[in-house]
């Protein structure tokens, strides 16, 4: 906690000027229900999963894409243009910024290819490569963070990833002074935050809950706005759904009764098409006699965003050799290129 506290959080925190002594207003219920009949509703950014000028926090274990999906979603609010049927309320283009502690330039660049790249300077992005000796990278972000918003008209901020920046909130003091700091920004400046987290390996047979968001699910508990999560579909390897866990200013209607299927695609640069508003988590979860012949094995080494063995094994749940195996044969057959060091979503590729 203390290199919490003696990190940019502090200074940002302390730039606020003193509150006012709080006043307590009585209402009659008649007078509190007319002063707020004018009152507009912020817009909704991602239907019913983000709202404009909130904390939102996205979570889900690796390789279910949730880099390409905080790129994607940055852009469709950066070009006023809505992901699918999922419904996006501004009237205008919102200006836009991602902090990338994930990808290099070189491998944005590579995922770009055949999208839509004309957004003029309604998407800018921050990659460190490197920071100052006697600072940390919670230090240095918060520190820049207020100039860059300030200087470039920032409305939507997405960090990927949490984990990168603040790897060691643990307890509720510390997951409340890292929302403190994010607070105040969207105080001041109206801000949009998404933050990116990670969630531990998973059993492939459970919903996600709250208590999967890796290092501290007080963390989800003190956010202000929303959280959600994206998981992996076991009806079909190149499919994921969203699922909201936490929502204090929308309602809940994605809680896994009702999921938002995904497909992921490599057609025009690696982005997801929406495929269902309607389907259930149960739709997407391992049975738990669930087994999988090498075809199915050979199709998941063959998805889009060419996921390692390793990878492979754990989401289907076989033993790592029958993939390698399977891995081996498509390599013969000339149905899997040989020469990727590295998937498409980072990490070991399937030469590992």
């Amino acid at each position: 906690m203390d290199n919490l506290k003696d990190s940019g959080l502090d200074s940002l925190i302390d730039s606020m000027p003193e509150p006012s002594v709080p006043k307590f207003q009585l209402k009659t219920l008649e007078k509190v229900i007319k002063d707020t009949e004018g009152a507009v509703k912020p817009p909704q950014l991602l239907d019913y999963f983000l709202m404009k000028g909130e904390f939102s926090i996205f979570f889900g274990a690796s390789g279910t894409g949730k880099s390409v999906w905080l790129d994607q979603v940055l852009r469709s609010i950066a070009l006023n243009v809505p992901i699918g049927s999922l419904a996006l309320q501004t009237q205008r283009p919102l200006k836009c910024l991602l902090v990338d502690y994930e990808m290099s330039d070189e491998l944005y660049s590579q995922r770009c290819k055949g999208k839509d790249n004309n957004l003029n300077q309604n998407y800018l992005q921050m990659r460190p490569d490197s920071f100052p000796a006697d600072m940390s990278p919670s230090d240095f972000l918060m520190q820049e963070l207020e100039n860059i918003i300030v200087d470039n008209d920032i409305e939507v901020v997405g960090i990927d990833n949490f984990t990168a920046i603040w790897p060691n909130v643990e307890s509720s003091e510390d997951a409340a002074h890292v929302i403190e700091a994010f607070k105040v920004l969207m105080k001041k400046y109206g801000t949009t935050f998404i933050m990116v987290c990670h969630t531990p390996k998973m059993d492939p047979r459970e919903p996600i809950e709250q208590r999967h968001l890796k290092g501290s699910s007080t963390l989800a508990q003190l956010t202000p706005g929303s959280v959600w999560a994206i998981g992996k579909s076991y009806s079909d390897v190149n499919n994921r759904y969203l699922k909201q866990i936490k929502s204090r200013n929308q309602r809940e209607i994605y809680n896994g009764d009702k999921v938002v299927t995904l497909r992921l695609l490599d057609t025009n640069g690696l982005q997801f098409d929406v495929v269902s508003l309607n389907d259930s988590e149960r739709d997407h979860l391992r049975a738990e006699s669930a087994v999988f012949d090498d075809c199915e094995i050979k199709a998941a080494l063959q998805r889009p965003d060419r996921p390692s063995i390793s990878a492979v094994a754990d989401e289907l749940g076989v033993k790592r050799h029958r993939v390698a195996s399977a891995s081996k044969s498509l390599k013969s057959e000339g149905n899997l290129r040989s020469d990727d060091g590295k998937n498409s979503l980072g990490g070991q590729g399937v030469n590992e």
